[in-house]
């Protein structure tokens, strides 16, 4: 996974490229660099009626469409994010990024979300035990697991604490 600084418009959207430096984790579960989440792997290609289908090979379910590039992107962003949501909804894995020229971008609450998912995941932990282990109740698990609800970051900041992974935050100046 890699992270990519916010956009001057701050919004859900989608960049082109790879990321070609310092951006890429080793690690994706122990750190969070700059702001945004890259999901590289989006697969364009032009549908009999004009417009552009985005697919992913990480995540089948994930078809949508725009009228260009930028829309496609966009929209295929929307899309990864429902498919992850659906992904921890149903306890099924998140693969990590596969490689790819076109890149969907999450919102950095979603990244943050994705690596406690995979954290709990990879070590065996479940809801009842993450409750546990930070005093909440089980509800309150299911908030800082769900890509739709707005979390505090301090909440996935403790959330992470009681997996034992700690969340680092860099900025660096836009490419």
């Amino acid at each position: 996974m890699t992270y990519n600084p916010p956009t001057p418009e701050g919004g859900r959207h989608a960049q082109k490229g790879s990321d070609t430096g310092d951006g890429t984790l080793k690690d994706p579960s122990l750190l969070v660099r700059c702001i945004k989440a890259r999901f590289p792997g989006a697969v364009l290609a032009f549908h009999d009626d004009g417009t552009l289908l985005a697919t992913s090979p990480d995540f089948p379910e994930l078809t949508t469409f725009g009228i260009d590039r930028d829309e496609a992107l966009a929209r295929a962003a929307d899309a990864l994010e429902e498919a992850i949501a659906a992904r921890i909804h149903d306890g099924r894995d998140i693969p990590p990024p596969s490689q790819g020229r076109d890149v969907a971008v999450l919102p950095t609450l979603t990244a943050v979300k994705v690596m406690l998912y995979q954290g709990m995941r990879e070590q065996g932990i479940g809801k009842a035990e993450l409750a546990r282990r930070l005093g909440w109740h089980l509800p309150q698990v299911d908030r800082v697991l769900d890509v739709q609800h707005n979390s505090r970051m301090d909440q996935l900041d403790a959330a992470m604490g009681a997996i034992g992974r700690r969340l680092y935050v860099r900025a660096s100046a836009q490419r």
